[in-house]
């Protein structure tokens, strides 16, 4: 059981760590997420031996007291500081490794609460969805031969559907990329691309136009990486790419086709700043690279 794993276990409620750890004693299980569900049986979507994750229930339930209980402490104590990513539904909750501060993004879902039709915050919370970032080393190097082969001269969007591991392909690229002695700024706005002491910029919890803009100012990147980019990380794309930085960023379709149909993808697209569009998907029994089915397509 690694270290992230054994923090968070830390701050569950006994009868649910209890479990969690006993489920994740082999050594071939990968723990990627751990739900709780008041008045449900809590669960993890794990992967053994490097096969495709699986959702798997635990043999205790969880109250809503269990729930607004690991809430609060997930919170630090302090939901008020939480309030801008509880607007968004989640929180950032960091745990202390051998190799530093690790990040990690808790998925929350409750009762909004509203002013004149906005979101400004979430409370009284149901069900929690911890996700357990984890190493998975050549994860990233088809990405990084792409770029290599085109001199980093132009954008990629990563595409598959939730749950391929496109945040674990663009992590390990980032330290990849910085092993290679490449500058690499990544716009991790939900805090879930860095990687304690590997060499690279982290802007953490920008927005990702924001992030784009903020890193090719003032970081003097060679590549800049972002996770889930949208329609409205257009402009701030081309921007850099104008500057001679190519955004690689991680996109929901599950083909080609679906891709390019989409219309945030087409608005990225006609920007010029994604000449290559990479496809995922993840296939039992591989390890890094070969973890995934690939598709790279010009576009």
């Amino acid at each position: 059981m690694d270290d992230v794993l054994r923090a968070i276990c830390d701050v569950l409620p006994t009868a649910v760590s209890d479990r969690v750890q006993k489920f994740a004693s082999d050594d071939d299980v990968c723990v990627e997420e751990i739900r709780l569900i008041a008045g449900c049986r809590a669960s993890v979507v794990a992967s053994r031996s490097g096969g495709r994750p699986k959702r798997t229930e635990l043999s205790v339930k969880t109250s809503a007291e269990d729930v607004a209980s690991s809430f609060f402490t997930l919170c630090g104590g302090s939901v008020y500081s939480h309030a801008d990513t509880l607007r968004e539904c989640y929180i950032v909750y960091t745990v202390k490794t051998s190799s530093g501060e690790q990040k990690l993004r808790v998925g929350v879902c409750g009762q909004a609460v509203t002013e004149n039709g906005c979101v400004v915050g979430l409370r009284d919370p149901t069900s929690l969805n911890i996700r357990l970032p984890h190493r998975e080393p050549g994860a990233g190097d088809v990405m990084r031969d792409i770029l290599r082969v085109s001199s980093y001269s132009g954008g990629i969007l990563l595409y598959s559907k939730p749950g391929e591991g496109k945040t674990t392909v663009l992590r390990e690229l980032c330290v990849s990329l910085a092993a290679d002695g490449v500058r690499v700024c990544a716009v991790d706005t939900r805090c879930e691309l860095a990687v304690a002491g590997y060499g690279y910029d982290i802007l953490a919890g920008f927005p990702r136009a924001a992030g784009i803009e903020a890193a090719a100012r003032v970081m003097n990147p060679q590549v800049i990486v972002c996770d889930e980019i949208g329609a409205s990380d257009a402009e701030a794309a081309a921007a850099a790419q104008c500057n001679g930085v190519p955004v690689i960023a991680s996109i929901h379709a599950g083909s080609f086709a679906e891709l390019m149909r989409k219309p945030a993808a087409q608005k990225l697209i006609s920007t010029g700043a994604f000449a290559s569009a990479v496809g995922i998907r993840r296939i039992a029994g591989g390890c890094g690279a070969k973890s995934y089915e690939w598709t790279v397509d010009s576009i």
